[in-house]
């Protein structure tokens, strides 16, 4: 069978992107987040999995924005263990921008 480096090889890969057409979004993330929520307030929910800068830069400019989505989620904690930062206590996400 293949393994995951054969797998990976630009042969096998490549071909998927050939054809794909890449388009520069007119927005960057923080305005595009304001305006699909704007859009459909109560609708979308977010998954914030990596540091919060986007989010942060989408409060500044509505500070009620959070109150537009339906759920939030974060990945930004630990619970009685030590963290992944180097202050040891923190969680990377929220070491790395705590908004």
């Amino acid at each position: 069978g293949k393994t995951r480096s054969s797998m990976l090889d630009d042969e096998t890969v490549a071909p998927i992107f050939e054809d794909m057409e890449v388009r520069i979004m007119e927005n960057d993330a923080p305005e595009t987040l304001l305006k699909l929520v704007h859009q459909r307030p109560n609708f979308y929910s977010l998954f914030a999995i990596g540091p919060l800068t986007n989010i942060s830069l989408v409060l500044k400019k509505d500070p009620e924005w959070f109150n537009k989505l339906r759920h939030v989620y974060f990945m930004a904690g630990n619970f009685i263990c030590e963290g992944n930062t180097p202050n040891e206590v923190s969680e990377w996400n929220l070491f790395a921008d705590p908004l």
